[in-house]
């Protein structure tokens, strides 16, 4: 995110996605490869600074903006959600 000048400092800069570390690229300083939780790479190189290491639990939900489409799968409701 880009920050524009006299921004509302408050407001956080951090993203509410979730991300898991690909690869571990042999960089100075070393950068970081990500993908999202359905495994598609994301295309940008992340520095540590950059990263934090989020800990969820299993039971714990996500926050859902909208639901984009709905499908029934073998008597279940499936969501596509952004």
């Amino acid at each position: 995110m880009q920050r524009q000048l006299f921004c509302k400092g408050y407001l956080g800069d951090w993203s509410e996605e979730i991300f898991e570390i690909a690869f571990r690229l042999p960089t100075t300083p070393v950068t970081y490869e990500l993908k999202d939780m359905s495994g598609e790479p994301i295309k940008s190189k992340f520095y540590k600074v950059e990263v934090q290491k989020v800990l969820k639990a299993n039971d714990e939900h996500f926050v859902v903006d909208r639901i984009l489409k709905t499908k029934r799968s073998n008597g279940k409701i499936q969501y596509l959600v952004s």
